[in-house]
């Protein structure tokens, strides 16, 4: 059996439109329309209209492969899985594609560990040190006092990954060593607190990183009938996951980490979610709806726990203004909209949701161009 290795880089990328429901949906037909509500005026597009703008967009952007979703009111009615999975062998992509979704697992991940909130299994707001310490952060005596409600709102002070992220020159440090990047309740954005945040609910579950993907699947994808989406490594991903391409080229990566002590056996919080659109669309639907997390939680979920300061990337290329738990909240022509983005190099992705009127799009692609694609989407679907 193949085991797949990949390379995490979670950076974010963007995507938008609204819900989707448990229940079958049926796409629009050619001749019907997609009504969205936008700024509180109506634009009508239809599917084959559609159709058109994302054939030029993926022929702009050299993109191989797309699986995407639209939800207007709720609902799935636009749904497309098309191009190549694999140059080399000119596998199509298809309904059962499965494609990396990068750091939109994190949004997931959030879900989750609000769940475990929600059972006393953790307390957001307790310092995660007290129920696990890491021999790694001993000489930055300001984690004990971190906690999962700053993991997942990125004002840890952690690097992204301490793998990849430039050492400050103060700190003589070598990559690979931990390091603060910020001082704790200041924004940076960290797949690294996400990960730790995951070894502290192993451990408070007394589960291994591979049992805990297990409880993932029972507490989110089970109830959400979410049957193709996967942390860990499945036999069905031998048939039905597609490759990444970079720069034109086929990447030879097979699973999205390539981080000490994360494999395709073992959870990675931050960005080791595969699946698809219509699997995922479900997800964005819940979050929509509110379903599966007693309302207050979802009130905390979508409050603003963390503002982007105005010289941040996330606030100049992405319009962030500012960090929920487990999603990014922009605004857009002075309306909120919820997401996230993913990038694992070979594989990129966004999901953009407007709760008002629970409008939504999620877009998984196989090649680096998320963030153009998204540009382009924000612009199609929401101005």
């Amino acid at each position: 059996m193949k085991i797949f290795k990949a390379f995490i880089i979670p950076v974010v990328i963007i995507f938008l439109i609204a819900a989707c429901t448990e229940t079958k949906s049926e796409p629009v037909g050619a001749n019907e329309t997609i009504i969205q509500l936008v700024n509180d005026t109506t634009q009508k597009r239809s599917r084959t209209e559609i159709d058109g703008f994302i054939d030029m967009a993926m022929d702009t952007l050299e993109i191989p492969g797309i699986s995407m979703a639209v939800i207007n009111n709720g609902k799935v009615v636009y749904h497309r899985a098309s191009g190549i999975a694999n140059r080399e062998t000119g596998q199509k992509v298809n309904d059962s594609s499965i494609f990396e979704a990068a750091s939109i697992s994190k949004s997931v991940f959030a879900y989750f560990t609000l769940k475990m909130h929600e059972k006393s299994i953790i307390d957001i707001e307790r310092p995660l040190s007290l129920m696990l310490e890491d021999p790694d952060f001993k000489e930055f005596p300001e984690t004990k006092w971190v906690t999962a409600e700053m993991a997942l709102s990125h004002k840890t002070g952690f690097p992204n990954w301490r793998w990849f992220s430039e050492v400050p020159d103060s700190l003589n440090g070598e990559k690979g060593e931990f390091f603060m990047a910020k001082k704790p309740g200041e924004f940076n954005y960290s797949g690294e607190a996400y990960q730790y945040l995951a070894r502290v609910l192993a451990n408070n579950n007394f589960m291994n990183m591979n049992e805990l993907a297990g409880l993932v699947d029972k507490e989110v994808f089970e109830p959400l009938n979410m049957k193709h989406s996967y942390f860990v490594w499945d036999d069905y991903l031998y048939e039905h996951k597609v490759w990444g391409h970079m720069e034109g080229k086929q990447d030879g990566r097979e699973w999205s980490s390539g981080l000490p002590n994360i494999t395709s056996k073992t959870i990675g919080a931050a960005g080791s979610l595969q699946t698809e659109a219509m699997d995922f669309s479900k997800f964005i639907i819940a979050l929509l709806n509110e379903k599966g997390l007693e309302k207050n939680t979802f009130e905390n979920m979508f409050a603003e726990h963390t503002p982007i300061p105005e010289t941040n990337k996330f606030y100049t290329d992405f319009n962030v203004k500012a960090w929920g738990l487990g999603l990014e909240i922009r605004e857009i022509d002075d309306q909120l909209y919820y997401g996230h983005g993913g990038n694992n190099g070979g594989f990129t992705s966004y999901f953009l949701m407007n709760r008002k009127n629970k409008n939504a799009y999620v877009f998984f692609i196989n090649n680096e161009q998320g963030h153009a694609l998204n540009k382009m989407f924000i612009d199609y679907f929401i101005r």
